[in-house]
């Protein structure tokens, strides 16, 4: 008989496991098979028929529905979207907490008097010296102190989580129809990951191994809006947000959080002068296309799943080789 199948004989010679007849009936016997077969996003369907002879015994129909990476997700730190701002107060030295020592002997890690109020958020507080005599409107002939601090402000009340993958799991979804030829026709969809045997009626299916591409996407961090649980791809590869806090509450509430101070200051005779760049994470959802999920290329669909992963489904040169394990009686 022709077919475009892959045709399995059922020889005499195979394993047989028999069971002796009982109350009459007749002897009964399985047969162990195990054929190996390729599918992939170039030829997601196959087919298998077992002949015994010129019978046809059993056919299945086979589709790699679609291969999928699922994201082991690990949150690296929560943040908030925020505008970095400065203040800086001068000071003569002897005056306020400019004393003798100048710099070297203040602790700027503590509150400063000149600068409380701006210590409601999380910022960074520096001293450097600044002029001093009268030129410099202060009473001593001796440098003074010029205290700056740069501080972050949030511009809403949503908080970020960034997060990466630890690892990813290969999924395959296979959709398989068929049977016995002498039993009705079932159809099954299985979601396999290697090396995981999976039963169904007549046996069991294993994914074995797959060959994929490499993907940019596995060493990506990923940006999630808590409120409205969009994600996008995290742009700044080599940077992490302004303010990085160990939880959602401290994210609330913006303590116990560690603030990147990105200013780049300047003294000047009475204040400091700062550079401080814009990081701004609405705008990786709103403004920079290809990055919000779902992320749509021709290599690739990156999205959260039903369960809230994230999930790349493959779309190109994805090979992926099964086995399937039968039981069937012999004729």
């Amino acid at each position: 008989m022709s077919s475009s199948c892959h045709q399995i004989p059922i020889s005499p010679d195979l394993n047989s496991n028999c069971q002796d007849s009982v109350d009459g009936n007749p002897l009964f016997c399985t047969i162990q098979l195990h054929p190996t077969f390729s599918l992939s996003t170039d030829q997601r369907n196959s087919c298998i028929e077992f002949l015994k002879g010129d019978d046809l015994i059993a056919k299945f129909n086979l589709n790699l529905v679609k291969y999928s990476r699922i994201c082991d997700e690990e949150p690296e730190l929560f943040t908030r979207d925020v505008d970095i701002k400065y203040a800086s107060s001068k000071r003569c030295k002897h005056a306020g907490s400019c004393q003798s020592g100048g710099c070297s002997s203040i602790d700027v890690s503590r509150p400063l008097n000149e600068l409380r109020k701006f210590y409601e958020y999380p910022g960074k507080t520096t001293c450097e010296e600044s002029c001093g005599g009268i030129g410099c409107s202060c009473l001593y002939p001796a440098s003074g102190c010029l205290f700056t601090r740069t501080f972050a402000v949030p511009r809403s009340d949503e908080v970020y989580q960034l997060s990466r993958c630890k690892s990813w799991k290969d999924v395959a979804d296979l959709d398989i129809k068929g049977g016995l030829e002498n039993g009705k026709v079932e159809k099954h969809t299985v979601n396999l990951s290697p090396g995981k045997p999976q039963r169904l009626p007549t046996g069991t299916i294993t994914m074995l191994m797959s060959s994929t591409p490499f993907y940019d996407f596995v060493h990506s961090r990923f940006l999630t809006n808590l409120s409205s649980l969009s994600t996008a791809a995290w742009t700044l590869k080599d940077k992490y947000p302004y303010l990085a806090c160990y939880s959602v509450d401290g994210a609330v509430s913006m303590t116990n959080c560690t603030f990147t101070d990105p200013c780049k200051c300047k003294p000047a005779q009475d204040e400091a002068i700062c550079d401080c760049p814009e990081m701004s994470l609405s705008k990786t959802f709103n403004h920079i296309a290809g990055y919000k999920f779902p992320i749509v290329n021709e290599k690739y669909h990156i999205m959260r799943n039903k369960d809230g992963l994230i999930m790349a489904e493959l779309k190109q040169s994805v090979v992926v080789q099964f086995q399937m394990g039968f039981d069937l009686s012999a004729y």
